[in-house]
């Protein structure tokens, strides 16, 4: 038997409430304390209006009775964008980079760029919005560097920059 947690079709007593939070999909669902059953998610649901949350709970919980608590996990992707502003590296300095959004479960892979050429990996790294890159100092100084930052199927580019010498 399956139950949906719509509030025009439960007991009175367990009438669940929903806030709908416009950036985020499914409804967000808050149960009474004296509900006897409870909602699980299927992670392979997409996102998009008029989903809803059902869960077969005499099958599952058969004759038990007592408190349930649940957690309702939501995972938000923001736009992955680039947050520093390159104009020049100098070799042998550091450079913190930082970006925002992207998959935090996936890693980002940096690169560096000639021309719109890839001249090299600078790491792949966990997403954690911030990466500190030590330009090396042998580097080739020259105009029309770029970065690119690579996260899952999410690709942002750096506006082109220069890599000077490290003095002068």
């Amino acid at each position: 038997m399956k139950r949906s947690l719509s509030p025009t079709t439960l007991p009175r007593e367990n009438r669940a409430t929903t806030t709908r939070l416009p950036f985020l999909h499914p409804t967000i669902i808050s149960l009474p304390r004296s509900a006897k059953w409870l909602a699980m998610w299927d992670p392979g649901i997409k996102q998009g209006k008029g989903k809803r949350i059902e869960w077969e709970s005499k099958a599952e919980l058969a004759k038990y009775k007592g408190p349930l608590t649940f957690e309702i996990e939501v995972k938000v992707i923001a736009p992955f964008a680039l947050k520093t502003s390159l104009t020049a590296a100098r070799r042998g300095k550091s450079l913190p980079l930082k970006w925002r959004g992207g998959d935090q479960d996936q890693t980002v892979r940096i690169e560096l760029l000639k021309a719109g050429v890839v001249e090299g990996t600078l790491g792949t790294i966990e997403n954690k919005g911030f990466y500190e890159w030590n330009v090396a100092a042998k580097q080739r100084p020259g105009k029309d560097y770029s970065l690119r930052l690579v996260n899952g199927k999410e690709t942002v580019n750096s506006q082109r920059f220069a890599i000077k010498c490290r003095f002068g």
